[in-house]
């Protein structure tokens, strides 16, 4: 008799849910990842995560390294990112790290057009390189921390980006509280300079130079809330080495001016700038000289709109180098979502796609009152793939359906094609964190009626799992959707334990935060307890001789550090390290984490 196991696990701000699936004999036969990302835009340093996602990572981590030793070379057959937005990927380098530690790796084997790497130097300083040869390009990124200058700035990264001819430079700041990220570019089209507050989310400084038709020119922007302009009283330079050092100069002359302490900092990154001196042709070199690992993951299944991969002048997004990565695990190419497609979990259990819809596709949908299909935030999340777990021998099985940012747009899509009539009474993850804005819509335009209840009644599902994060930015759940769906449940008398569910209760800001006690299925990840606030992985089983499943919630309290775990992770690196692992690896310092 095989058995399910599905985890909503407590990433906050995010999404990371994982099916186990284990045979008669319990052994774990098929273990698939579905979002793997907390609120950040870039992937953090493993121990800098906070206690629940950090523990989080290490209870995939631990399965992966079951999953492993059932199957040589493969720690997970599937991973599927509903969408492309960065708090839905962001923690999937963190599992490596985890896994394995650090040290130098090259994914992809001798012949291969694209290629990724990356080395740890003995300081700390961490190097990647990327070449895809089918394109003619090349990159090279350098990251240095700088723990005793915390407080300012904490890490420090360079890009230097070749494309045929092209060649661009972008050195990148980040504030050691997360408050401040500086970013300095420069380029054959443009250079500028901008400092940018995570506080305020605004820009304090935001400089560009403009050139003129003799080499002379002037820096113009705002410094702190003032229109500048700078005068150049030499010609900019020419080459890259130099510009960065120019680069270090206004922000010392800024700091001077200002007495903003971050900025005197530049000094401590800049060193001799010897890696400045990389060209594409070294990157290829550097790679050619290493092996690559072997694969390690069945499947990448991806959804969203394609747009994300791609930011302005056509370079790779993060998420687009994240899937490259993800591709030469997998060995094999990424693979675009498509409704009505399935993927076998092992013998017994299926996943299918219920719904990703196309931009075009998504542009032909209106609704009363909801944000159009030309919102930048719809085309990112209405895209979402929504996928359901089921059985593949037991049409009533109980099923779980994972919704990723799926939005108003995207349900009504499920309610035309009616996905949903053989899918009722299932556990699901609610649509983007709880939001509000995102799922509001109405009947008609003449009618003052919410659209969204109106299909929960249509869909019927037994169970909501909301994963947000504590006093988020977003402002997410929204009471209007927790009390949508509480009128659900208690209308259709879906009762389960008492416990406290936590949301915004102002939709329109991240302004006031409340706790109520509820009796109905739906949580939230953070809820409060006698230790205070908890953040709750949310465990659900079956098995495909009973078409019943248990619910079982295990809590990690926030700031609070489990000893036993992290001691029993420190020695299983430690064994990786002096090359006498407790558990065979592909690779034994298989890492990867920046991108």
């Amino acid at each position: 008799m095989s058995e399910v196991v599905v985890t909503v696990l407590p990433v906050g701000q995010g999404a990371m849910n994982l099916i186990e699936v284990y045979d008669e004999c319990n052994a774990l036969v098929n273990l698939s990842l579905i979002d793997c990302g907390t609120d950040r835009t870039t992937p953090a340093r493993f121990d800098k995560l906070d206690t629940p996602v950090r523990e989080s990572v290490e209870y995939v981590a631990e399965k992966m390294r079951e999953r492993f030793c059932n199957q040589e070379d493969v720690f997970l057959d599937n991973v599927l990112f509903t969408h492309r937005d960065s708090d839905h990927w962001t923690l999937f380098d963190s599992l490596w790290e985890a896994l394995f530690g650090q040290s130098t790796i090259v994914l992809g084997s001798e012949g291969c057009q694209l290629r990724y790497g990356m080395n740890i130097m003995d300081d700390g300083t961490e190097e990647e390189f990327l070449a895809d040869l089918s394109v003619s390009m090349a990159k090279y990124r350098r990251t240095m921390c700088c723990p005793e200058k915390k407080g300012y700035w904490s890490d420090f990264h360079c890009t230097l980006f070749f494309l045929d001819d092209r060649e661009e430079i972008k050195m990148k700041y980040e504030g050691g509280d997360e408050r401040y990220i500086l970013t300095i570019t420069f380029s054959m089209t443009e250079s500028g300079f901008t400092l940018y507050d995570n506080k305020t989310n605004k820009k304090i400084i935001n400089v560009a130079l403009k050139e003129g038709s003799e080499g002379e020119g002037a820096a113009e922007g705002i410094i702190i809330g003032q229109q500048r302009v700078v005068k150049l009283s030499d010609a900019y330079p020419e080459d890259y080495k130099q510009k960065a050092l120019f680069w270090k100069d206004f922000g010392n002359d800024v700091a001077l001016e200002t007495g903003m302490e971050m900025l005197k900092q530049l000094n401590y990154f800049f060193g001799d700038l010897s890696f400045l001196k990389y060209t594409s042709d070294d990157i290829i070199e550097w790679l050619e000289e290493h092996d690559g690992v072997k694969r390690v993951i069945g499947s990448v299944l991806v959804g969203g709109s394609m747009q994300a991969d791609h930011v302005n002048g056509g370079r790779d997004s993060g998420v687009k180098e994240m899937l490259r990565r993800a591709e030469l695990l997998s060995g094999q190419n990424v693979i675009e979502l498509a409704r009505g497609y399935s993927y076998e979990l092992g013998d017994t259990f299926v996943l299918s796609i219920l719904e990703r819809l196309e931009l075009n596709t998504l542009g032909r949908i209106k609704i009363a009152r909801a944000k159009s299909a030309g919102n930048s935030a719809i085309k990112k999340n209405a895209t979402s793939a929504v996928s359901s777990l089921e059985s593949n021998e037991i049409a009533d099985f109980p099923k779980f359906i994972f919704t990723g940012d799926a939005t108003i747009h995207t349900f009504y899509a499920m309610y035309c094609s009616e996905v949903f009539a053989e899918r009722k009474n299932a556990v699901w993850t609610a649509p983007h964190h709880g939001s509000w804005k995102t799922i509001n819509g109405m009947l008609s335009k003449d009618e003052d009626l919410p659209l969204f209840p109106i299909l929960l009644n249509e869909f019927d599902p037994h169970t909501a799992i909301i994963s947000a994060g504590f006093k988020n930015k977003h402002g997410h759940p929204n009471l209007t959707f927790v009390q949508w769906m509480i009128d659900y449940l208690k209308e259709e008398e879906k009762t389960g334990s008492r416990h406290l569910i936590y949301y915004n209760s102002n939709d329109e800001s991240a302004a006031n935060w409340n706790t109520g006690i509820i009796d109905e299925n739906l949580f939230t990840i953070f809820e409060e307890s006698e230790s205070g606030l908890t953040a709750q992985m949310h465990c659900f089983a079956a098995s495909s001789g009973s078409y019943e499943f248990s619910h079982t919630q295990e809590g990690i309290v926030i700031n609070s550090l489990n000893a036993e775990k992290a001691a029993a992770n420190s020695a299983i690196k430690e064994s990786v390290k002096t090359g006498k692992p407790e558990f065979a690896v592909p690779h034994a310092d298989l890492f990867f984490r920046r991108h």
